[in-house]
């Protein structure tokens, strides 16, 4: 239906890849119309009067999941994002292609009929044995449920679009004096002393009183509650227990081996020449026979076979190789041929004249392979691993259809399901967000189901949501509670870490500051690092931007700090992730050597200041933009397509 992008893009340069993940990801699944109207929900985001839908939103949201699922072999890794992120970065692309839907219309890009015309009739989709189908191209179009008048006009739009980015890209260039800068600056190599100071052995010296824990419970009372928690009733299916179950006969593992026994035993092979005597007719059959009985008693009387084959034989494949014909394998040749073959016993062996419809054959037995291979006894719990894995899989796929229908048809209980599967309904105790469930229920997929609004408001069961590839369950709602406040027994140890944290970044804050000074003053670093046991140093490091030799953040801040001027350090000091503090001062700065023999002598196209560019022109368009964001929206469920 749309202009296929993929291979648009595979032909051409690796930076439209950015572009197009950037831009133009949510036209994969509907035209542009679709994504800014339609829907009876409020709209998720108004961007200077064209309202973006709620189904827009679930239609990015979804295609976005899918394409991550996709990069981590199908199923989202636990954690790596929550649904209401996802959602909003689906909001801000729909966002960034309205505002660059208008900066295309102004601009007055436009594709003609020619062009458009040509992206239809040379889209795979709609071509049968590589030339364009109209039927195809209906077909398709009624598929996604579209007319040709809204799909074209979807397909101008995105056109427009893409000349319009690419045209930005593809300008990008560099200059020779920015190529050397650029490439000094990535050279660079920083010489530093590090001071780190440890949060969590700060932390260790701070003693907190029952008193302070109180008073900061009292003062904060209100932000400690449990969270939502429910009683759960669910049915499970899971492949591995069903084929735990399975009984196989022996009898049925015997079969199996039978059917199967290439797999497991390799018949013998026997390795053959032959002199093919070409004869066409009967008179030339009786003639090559004569001369064939010929060739035979010169071998019987110790002729070379490898020789007469190389002289009289008509098997060009075979004979400058002395007639050899490798292995034969069962029905290889035809039938004459292989019985003859089998016919020999003795290795050297030479046959009698055969006749085939090829001519007349003399056959040497080369070398005798005898069967090898596993018996069955050595085979039989494989097989029967494997027969019951492929019965559990079966049996699998049945109930799990089952198990979907009966739970939809009969919503509000899963007693009819699980007497139709013959599975059997399980309750939980109390489940939360925040507690050890046990290995089941720790999975977030059944944790966001319990507490959606069709299971955990409407009563409803959920959809059977899949684990693994052989593992699903669907589950419904006995009974919940909403939040419930915490005792200060409940949360003493949180509150008393929670004190110790903050009195302790206290402390490293003030000492950061000093030790910043003493440094700056030009204090001995060795010095400094032994007066507190939360001090740790790293003297003469030679600190490259891509090193790991420390932080990322404070490399960062190293290659951002200003350069030291003769005789001085530059001195700074700078908080990381896990709350660390860290004092450098940088004492000088080298550049590692070359691999470049010549600098750049003239501008080069570089598509990646291109794409700078115009993310900074999309973010420039944005920043002027009237937008009207509806974040109740990124809540799964908020709108009509949930």
């Amino acid at each position: 239906m749309l202009l296929d992008l993929r291979e648009k893009v595979r032909n051409s340069k690796p930076i439209k890849y950015t572009l197009i993940t950037v831009i133009c990801i949510p036209f994969a699944l509907v035209g542009i119309g679709s994504y800014l109207t339609g829907g009876s929900a409020p709209p998720v985001a108004t961007v200077n009067g064209e309202e973006i839908s709620q189904v827009a939103l679930d239609q990015a949201y979804r295609f976005q999941r899918a394409q991550l699922a996709q990069m981590f072999g199908g199923q989202l890794p636990e954690g790596l994002a929550s649904d209401t992120a996802l959602r909003e970065q689906a909001r801000d692309q729909l966002i960034n292609q309205s505002v660059v839907q208008s900066a295309v219309e102004e601009a007055g890009f436009a594709v003609g009929d020619q062009t458009l015309a040509r992206a239809i009739q040379n889209n795979p989709a709609f071509q049968l044995d590589g030339q364009f189908n109209q039927e195809a191209y209906r077909r398709a179009l009624q598929g996604g449920g579209r007319s040709p008048a809204q799909f074209e006009q979807d397909l101008r739009s995105q056109t427009a679009l893409n000349q319009f980015s690419e045209g930005l890209v593809e300008s990008g260039f560099t200059l020779p004096g920015e190529a050397k800068r650029a490439d000094e600056l990535s050279r660079q190599i920083r010489k530093v002393d590090v001071l780190n100071l440890s949060l969590a052995a700060k932390q260790e010296g701070i003693e907190v009183s029952d008193e302070d824990i109180q008073a900061y419970f009292d003062e904060n009372a209100d932000s400690y509650q449990f969270p939502d928690r429910a009683k759960v009733q669910y049915i499970e299916l899971n492949a591995t227990d069903q084929a735990e179950a399975i009984d196989i006969l022996d009898e049925d593992a015997l079969a199996y081996y039978e059917d199967n026994k290439r797999t497991y035993v390799t018949p013998e092979q026997r390795s053959v020449s032959h002199i093919l005597l070409e004869a066409d007719g009967d008179s030339e059959v009786e003639e090559k026979t004569k001369q064939a009985t010929d060739l035979i008693a010169q071998l019987n009387e110790g002729g070379d076979f490898a020789a007469l084959a190389s002289e009289f034989s008509d098997d060009p494949g075979s004979a400058d190789a002395g007639g050899s014909l490798g292995p034969i394998l069962p029905g290889q040749m035809v039938p004459v041929f292989e019985n003859a073959v089998n016919d020999l016993t003795d290795i050297g062996g030479i046959s009698a004249p055969v006749i085939s419809q090829y001519g007349v054959h003399i056959i040497k037995l080369d070398e005798i392979q005898a069967e090898s291979g596993k018996p069955f006894e050595e085979v039989k719990d494989d097989i029967v691993a494997t027969l019951k894995q492929n019965q559990s899989d079966q049996e699998f796929n049945e109930i799990r259809e089952q198990l979907e229908e009966t739970a939809f048809d009969f919503s509000d209980e899963l007693t009819t399901a699980a007497a139709e599967t013959g599975l059997e309904v399980q309750t939980t105790d109390w489940v939360d967000v925040e507690s050890d469930n046990g290995e089941l229920f720790s999975n977030s997929a059944l944790m966001q189901a319990v507490f959606s609004d069709e299971v955990l408001l409407d009563g409803l069961n959920s959809e059977v949501i899949q684990l693994a590839p052989k593992h699903v369950v669907v589950l419904r709602v006995l009974d919940s509670e909403g939040p419930r406040p915490k005792t200060i027994d409940d949360v003493r140890d949180e509150i008393k870490t929670t004190l110790q944290s903050m009195r302790a970044a206290e402390q490293l804050d003030a000492l950061a500051a000093e030790l910043k000074d003493k440094v700056s003053a030009g204090e001995d670093m060795a010095a400094l690092a032994e007066a507190d046991d939360a001090i740790t140093a790293q003297l003469g490091e030679s600190v490259e931007r891509s090193g790991s030799a420390l932080d990322g953040s404070v490399v960062n801040s190293i290659f951002s700090a200003a350069k030291p001027t003769e005789g001085s350090a530059t001195v700074s000091n700078i908080t990381t992730a896990n709350g660390d503090r860290v004092v450098y001062a940088i004492r000088s700065i080298e550049l590692a050597e070359s691999p470049e023999e010549d600098a750049p002598v003239a501008a080069v196209a570089n598509p990646r200041a291109g794409s700078a560019a115009f993310t900074a022109m999309v973010q420039s368009m944005r920043s002027r933009a009237k937008i009207d964001l509806n974040d109740s929206a990124l809540v799964p469920g908020a709108g009509s397509a949930y």
